[in-house]
Formats: structure tokens, sequence, C-alpha cells
């Protein structure tokens, strides 16, 4: 079941087209307001886990190297990115698909910490 993820992982890395000098996907189609002060509490509960297990390849300037932008142009360094992007980070997280192979050892506690917040501030959000 494990090694099924692995390979839906890895197809959907390659579907989103998240190489890692290709040029970022147009955002300007999505339109976000400001966010909100509910938000900006929320995405400081979710900081920490962020900046464990996604940041390091899921922001502006990545440090992973290889990469220069944000995979699948998915950057999650403010509350209004995270806003955006929630479905697909809660999918991806709790499908256990990111971070790929689980390279940042994140532990169920921390998936289910990190999908909490996410549902409860975005989940009713288009």
């Amino acid at each position: 079941m494990i090694q099924n993820k692995v390979h839906i992982a890895f197809a959907l890395v390659l579907l989103a087209g998240c190489g890692a000098n290709e040029e970022a996907p147009s955002t300007a189609t999505v339109a976000r307001p400001p966010a909100s002060a509910a938000e900006v509490v929320a995405y400081g509960n979710a900081h920490a886990l962020l900046q464990q297990h996604c940041l390091i390849c899921h922001s502006d300037k990545p440090a992973m190297p290889g990469y220069t932008i944000a995979p699948a142009g998915v950057a999650l360094e403010t509350p209004e990115q995270l806003g955006r992007f929630a479905p697909r980070v809660l999918a991806v997280v709790e499908l256990q698909m990111m971070p790929p192979l689980n390279m940042t050892s994140m532990t169920d506690a921390d998936r289910g910490k990190l999908a909490a917040v996410i549902r409860m501030q975005w989940a009713a959000q288009p």
C-alpha cells in the first residue's frame, strides 16, 4: 500500500510539472483578498509544521538543492498562500504523498495537526 502511494506521489509530481528549473505557473487568475486576522492566527499555528516539513521546497526561494522555484508553483510562506492551496495541501498531507518519501519524517501526529488547522480555517473556503 505504501509503495503504491509512493508511485502515485511521483506520478503526481511529474504530472504537476514541478521540475526544478521550470517557470512557476501563473497565479494571475487566482485572486485572493488579504488574509483575515483568523487566517493569520491559523497560519501561525501551522507555521512550525510548515517550516519543518514543507518550506524547504515550497517557498519563493527554496532551500532544497536544485530547486529555483516552488514545486508546481505552490509556495506556502504566507497565510494567503496557504489559503490558496489549502485543499491541495490537505489532500497530499492526509494521503501521505507529501513530503515525498516522507523525507522530513512527518509523523501521523504532525499530519493530524496540520490537517486540523487547515480544516478549521480554510475547509469552507473555495
